[in-house]
């Protein structure tokens, strides 16, 4: 979106903000039944029992020099494989978890024009470095994994910025902040855009989450047939109760 476009000065708010989500990407040589103790949810976790808002700014606010030097505050993590029953038998032997990290854009910025897979040893190795103290926080959790590493994928926000074709944003898009929580917010990212045949879907009108996706697609795709699918879909589902509870079918 740039400057000149008549939506920047509302979406301006929301795109200022520097908080960004590093990911990293871990492969084990490990069977999924072996695992058991790995979660199939998404776990937050905390380096300090500081009030959290401090926190937040506070690491938020240090040079990529600092964040380097810096314990890493907030992670999560969770294991795809583990929710999926099927993957053992695709992947025999091996398991995959999924770890992030709470950043600053401004860290990557410097890298972001440049190709992606082309930006350097500097920016391989910058990424190695948060990778490797969100792995630590892991196997501290985690210690029987340590031997079973067997490959490490990062993620930053200037990869973000290339594959969604921004230039800033949160997680994903846009940022929740409270700017974007508010009414006003709330009542202008909807799914028709203003542009005819272009249609909004996905966070850009709710949130980022799978649940929230699926039903922003319902709303997209409402906007562009005139008319209400989630209601036919609460409709049919109360039809299929009435008559599996009067005729004992559901069909």
């Amino acid at each position: 979106m740039g400057e000149s476009s008549k939506w920047y000065k509302d979406a301006k708010p929301f795109l200022n903000t520097p908080a960004v989500i590093f990911q990293l990407f871990i492969g084990l040589d490990k069977k999924g039944k072996e695992l058991d103790d790995l979660p199939w949810h998404l776990v937050r976790a905390f380096s300090s029992n500081r009030d959290v808002g401090k926190v937040y700014k506070e690491y938020l606010s240090l040079s990529l020099e600092e964040a380097l030097d810096t314990d890493i505050q907030l992670y999560g993590y969770t294991s795809p494989s583990i929710k999926d029953p099927t993957y053992e038998e695709r992947h025999p032997g091996k398991a995959t978890l999924e770890a992030f990290a709470l950043a600053n854009n401004d860290w990557f910025k410097s890298w972001q024009h440049l190709p992606v897979k082309k930006r350097g040893d500097d920016y391989d190795g910058l990424k190695k470095a948060f990778g490797q103290k969100i792995l630590e926080k892991i196997l501290d959790i985690y210690p029987h994994l340590k031997d079973h590493v067997d490959c490490l994928v990062y993620g930053t926000s200037a990869a973000a910025n290339f594959y969604l074709n921004r230039n800033a944003g949160g997680g994903a898009k846009l940022e929740n902040t409270r700017a974007r929580m508010c009414l006003e917010a709330s009542a202008k990212m909807r799914a028709d855009s203003g542009i005819p045949g272009l249609y909004l879907t996905g966070e850009d009108i709710l949130v980022n989450s799978v649940v929230f996706s699926s039903i922003s697609g319902a709303l997209t795709a409402s906007e562009i047939l005139g008319r209400n699918v989630v209601i036919e879909a609460f409709a049919l589902k109360s039809l299929k109760i009435l008559k599996r509870h009067f005729f004992g079918s559901g069909k």
